[in-house]
């Protein structure tokens, strides 16, 4: 039940989730199941290894008092269709999900989000698309939650991390981080 950026395979679940026999468990496993469930054939090997993309999340600065929740939105602008993606989206000390993730405007129908807060105030989020259908437009908001100030916030940075989107052709794209100032 691993998805990140470097999980190593090890036991016979994660190998079995390893569509793509590179030892790494991500979105690209994902969309590749889904392609084959579509297609109700077989998983396609190999299939075609990460690159960079030019393509950019962004997330506004903002300012949030103790006590004061503000929904975050993040944003998509990008050149190429992709029909998932996964983040971590690491919050500030003192900064706390007030609600959960939800899809933004750039969803379709047949996308779905599933997050994940650890401990360390990290939220992890994967969309995909049971159609292999792409996000809508080439920007705009693909993410949004709500974040409330405890009373010892007094600013920091949230980041967003272990970035990847993939196509329903099954290339995955490593996108740069992102950070955004919080000034409390």
């Amino acid at each position: 039940n691993k998805l990140a950026e470097g999980v190593q395979c090890g036991d016979q679940i994660t190998l079995a989730a390893d569509i793509n026999s590179d030892n790494v468990v991500n979105v690209v496993d994902v969309v590749a199941a889904i392609n084959a469930l579509i297609d109700s054939g077989m998983i396609p090997y190999p299939m075609k290894t990460r690159a960079l993309s030019n393509d950019y999340l962004s997330v506004e600065d903002f300012t949030i008092y103790a006590g004061e929740t503000k929904e975050v939105e993040i944003y998509l602008d990008n050149t190429k269709g992709y029909t998932a993606f996964q983040a971590d989206i690491h919050l500030p000390e003192g900064l706390v999900l007030a609600e959960n993730a939800s899809l933004g405007s750039r969803a379709s129908v047949s996308h779905m989000l599933v997050t994940c807060l650890s401990n360390a105030n990290v939220l992890r989020t994967v969309a995909f698309s049971l159609l292999a259908e792409d996000f809508n437009s080439n920007d705009g908001c693909l993410v949004k939650f709500a974040v409330t100030a405890k009373k010892n916030f007094t600013g920091g940075t949230l980041s967003i991390e272990n970035v990847m989107f993939a196509t329903s052709d099954e290339d995955g794209y490593v996108l740069s981080d992102v950070t955004a100032t919080i000034m409390g």
